[in-house]
């Protein structure tokens, strides 16, 4: 028996409305981190660890980022 297509597109919206949340939490999450690296409160290499330890950094350019964690966070 198909699904009800009415329920599918019920679980399509809400996978999207998930979606959306994560992206917009994935903004709120890296623009406290790049103010407070802004600031001073935090370090390049604790910016770095900080989006790390978010797990947004596939978000930011790979080879900027593997030759800043080289420079800073591997290097230490």
């Amino acid at each position: 028996m198909p699904p009800d297509q009415n329920v599918v597109r019920e679980l399509v919206l809400a996978e999207l409305r998930c979606a959306s949340h994560r992206c917009k939490m994935a903004e709120m999450e890296i623009n406290f981190i790049g103010s407070a690296l802004k600031a001073g409160a935090l370090s390049a290499e604790d910016a770095l660890k900080a989006l790390d330890d978010t797990g947004w950094q596939a978000l930011v350019d790979p080879l900027i980022m593997s030759k800043l964690r080289a420079a800073y966070v591997d290097a230490g």
